[in-house]
Formats: C-alpha cells, structure tokens, sequence
C-alpha cells in the first residue's frame, strides 16, 4: 500500500470539461510539469484539484469506477466531466477511504425481509455474492446517504479479491459471480407489504473489470443497517 495523490489536471489547449484525473505518488505539480513535457500538445497542464490519500492504487480504481461511464479512451485517463463534478468524486473517494470499515459479518436485516423473495431468483452463488455487497456497504442510513458527500457517490464498494475471500474461493470464479450479480442488479425487485408494485433494490451497480460499486434505492436502504 503506498500514499499518494488524486489529482485533476486541465489544459488550455483541450475542452474545459476534458480533464485527465490519475493518481500520483509525487507531488500533483510534479506530475503536471512531467505531462506537459509530451510535444503532442502545446500548452502546459494545471493542477485543478489534489487530495492525499492513504492508498492511491485503490482509490484511483474506485475513482475511476464511478467515471468509467465519462473515459474517453478506456486506455487513457481521460474523461469528459466538469472540474466540479470531478473534484466532488474525489472528495468522496477519500472520505470513503478514510472512514472505510471491514465487511460486516450480520446484517440487521428488516425481521419481515427475506432474501428468497428477491425477484427474480438469484442462484446461491449470486445471492451470497449480493449479501456481501449488503455486508460491504458503509453508513447506509438514509440521512446519512442525503447528509455525507461520499454516499451521494456510493453506498459502498468490493472487489471480485474480497468476494473469494468472503466465499473461500478463486478470484476467477469469484469475478464471474461479481459480474453476474452485476447483470442481474438493475432488475431486482422486492415485494412491499401493501401489495403495491415492487421495490427496486439498486439505483445503481457499475462494475468493471472485478471492481463494482452500487447505490441502493431510499426503500430498500430503509430494510436493513449494517452493525457496523
């Protein structure tokens, strides 16, 4: 685990709101001046925003999990969002590491919830792969996720590493289950009591390449809190 920076840099010669947003163990000047170098563009590059952070690996993942859906290049570090927008995400990203908890082990679950009526029905692999998710998420209330910045980004994050440790298993099958559960998310559904439609579960799941992060609907988040 090594500290470092999360930085947001722009340049005149590129749109306002086309920003590179990396990681640094140096110093974020440093790294401008070091990208301003490249001869393939003409103008220098400023640091908008930095934050340290205590492990800059993961929470340059996480970052860019949040803004996958804003790259331009998947093999660049580039993105399309607002200086704002950006300097937000890495706020919350670095609150989230910060006051970050181990994977709870119980959840205090709602005492009319049951798993075995999410809709449709997940395989046992999927189903404890989304229990995990319920264990992983941290300061689930619902003033919390108005209140804290970072929740108004996720409710949580896990990697497909953390799930096989979870399952004892390999993190190959360990991704498959994260990307299936992945799939399914959107579409889950539990009944309410009144018979009314049913409750949607995730507002939100990103994932990619092993890495996912979700926010929960405000009824579902009201079913269960973490002991954590």
């Amino acid at each position: 685990m090594s500290a470092g920076h999360l930085y947001v840099v722009s340049n005149p010669f590129l749109a306002p709101d086309l920003l590179k947003i990396g990681l640094t163990t140096r110093l974020p000047k440093q790294r401008a001046q070091s990208l301003s170098k490249s001869t393939s563009i003409p103008g220098a590059f400023t640091v908008e925003f930095s934050l340290p952070v205590k492990n800059c690996k993961i929470a340059e993942r996480r970052l860019h999990l949040l803004l996958d859906d804003k790259r331009v290049d998947k093999g660049k570090e580039f993105f399309r969002v607002s200086v704002r927008d950006a300097v937000s995400s890495c706020r919350a990203i670095a609150t989230f590491e910060e006051e970050e908890l181990p994977v709870s082990d119980t959840l205090l679950v709602h005492p009319d919830f049951y798993f075995a009526r999410i809709q449709p029905r997940l395989e046992l692999p999927t189903l404890k792969a989304l229990m995990f998710v319920l264990g992983a998420t941290q300061h689930n209330s619902l003033f919390d996720h108005v209140i804290q910045e970072r929740l108004l980004a996720v409710d949580g994050f896990t990697c497909a590493i953390d799930l096989a440790k979870f399952r004892k298993s390999h993190v190959r099958s360990a991704t498959v289950v994260l990307r299936r559960l992945s799939d399914a998310a959107l579409g889950l559904s539990y009944p309410v009591a009144n018979g009314g439609t049913p409750m949607q579960l995730f507002d939100k799941f990103i994932y990619s390449n092993g890495h996912a992060a979700w926010i929960f609907t405000p009824s579902f988040r009201r079913l269960f809190m973490n002991p954590n």
